[in-house]
Parts: C-alpha cells; structure tokens; sequence
C-alpha cells in the first residue's frame, strides 16, 4: 500500500544538483525555523499581547509552511508509522499542556496535522491497498477522519471541542499531497488558505504572503539534521508561554 519513499541514492543526487542551482532558495528546514520563529511571536501575541495586531498578523505565515511540510514529510518519510505516531504523540502531548492551562477542548494544530495525515494514509489505502479487505479497512479508517474533521466540531460544539482552522486546515496537506508539479501545489495551497481565510478571521487572509515564501523551497531538506529541535520547540514554548501568561495575571 505504502508509496515508496526516493532512494537515498536518488535523493544523494538530487541533493547535488540543488547545490549546483545557487543559494537563494531556502531548504525545508529553513522554511521551518521561519515557521517556528512566526508561530512563537503569532502565541506570543494571542497569549500575552492580543490587542497587538501584527503579532498576529506575523503569525499567519506560520500555519501555511508547516502544513506544506507536512505533505512533504508524508511524501518522502522512510517510516510512515513513525511519522505518524511522532506527530500524534505530540499533538497529545500539547493538548495535555494547554488542558493543564486552559481547561479547554480545543485541538491544537498537530491534532489537525494527525488527521490530515491519517487521511492521506487512509486514500492510499484505499487506492492502493492489496485487496478488497484492506481497502475496506482503510476504508473505515477515512471515515473517522472525516467525522472527527467535519462532523465532531459540530456535535461538540457545546463543549468547546473544534479543530485549530477547522475541517479546510485538515484538508490543506491532503490537498498538496495529491497535487503535481510545483505550480499545482502552490496553486492548490493557495485555494484551500483562502477557504480557510473565509471561514475564519479577516486576519487569516495574510496568511497567503507565505506562498512568496514557499515559492522559493528547494525541495530538499537541508544539511541540518533538526528533526529533534521541531519536536521539542512546539511543546516547549506553549508551556514557557502560559506560565508567562500566568505570572502577567
């Protein structure tokens, strides 16, 4: 079922002919501090300063890079599971900082990242799967997806429960994963952020200057190794952010 990952030999080659293209694009990592840098000061400003409007407005870059990577990751991981766990451990152990903090059923980012994953392995299942009994079974597989994207926020809606940027910001990886060709996927990006934009705050619509960004990705990762460092940041800074946030208080 699982589409192969490029070849370390492949990827070796590739990785060379970028370095032969110059220096003026930035590598997935790159894009990622970028992304981390944005997020903290987007937390910053909605925690601590949220009568700050450009904090915010800073922010929007944040989402859209990060939600590109995470097609990309699924495109070109070596271990599909581990991503996934990876992601969804840390989706709930951010949730179990900001429960600790807020007392809110909200779902942070990485809970929308972990759909939207579980959705693009669910449509390869189903695409790909080896018989009709695998294929059922991704099949069952996408359907909590979309109840816990579409349907959940709706019948919870109560009880505070809903997605961080709704069902679209879940779409938003699946929608670049599918797409081929550079320009298709940033044109893909572009459309469902501005979905997401008319469905949420007018703030959100900054959010589309992240495509000048992403027009100048590589599409390689880069010499740094910082898998850890993006892993550890997330968690780590809300913590550091709501104990600020309590001291103001």
């Amino acid at each position: 079922m699982e589409k192969a990952a490029l070849r370390p030999q492949y990827i070796s080659f590739l990785e060379k002919q970028k370095q032969k293209e110059g220096s003026l694009l930035l590598s997935g990592n790159q894009l990622k501090i970028i992304a981390m840098i944005t997020m903290l000061i987007d937390h910053i400003g909605v925690n601590l300063f949220p009568s700050v409007t450009i904090l915010r407005v800073i922010g929007r870059l944040s989402f859209p890079i990060f939600a590109y990577m995470i097609a990309e990751g699924c495109r070109y991981t070596r271990d599909r599971k581990n991503y996934l766990f990876t992601i969804a451990a840390l989706g709930i152990l951010c949730q179990l900082v900001f429960y600790v903090f807020t007392q809110s059923l909200y779902q942070g980012i990485l809970i929308t990242f972990t759909i939207s994953i579980v959705t693009i392995y669910a449509i390869d299942g189903l695409i790909y799967g080896k018989n009709n009994y695998s294929r059922a079974a991704w099949g069952g597989v996408l359907l909590i997806a979309l109840y816990v994207a579409f349907i959940a926020p709706v019948r919870l809606e109560a009880r505070g429960f809903a997605l961080d940027y709704g069902a679209a910001g879940a779409a938003l990886p699946v929608a670049v994963y599918y797409s081929r060709g550079r320009l298709i996927k940033l044109l893909s990006l572009t459309i469902m952020l501005c979905v997401v934009a008319y469905m949420s705050l007018p703030v959100q619509w900054y959010s589309l200057f992240s495509v000048v960004l992403l027009m100048l990705y590589s599409g390689f990762r880069g010499k740094m190794r910082m898998k850890y460092v993006f892993y550890v940041f997330y968690p780590a800074h809300l913590a550091v952010i709501y104990l600020i946030g309590m001291m103001m208080h």
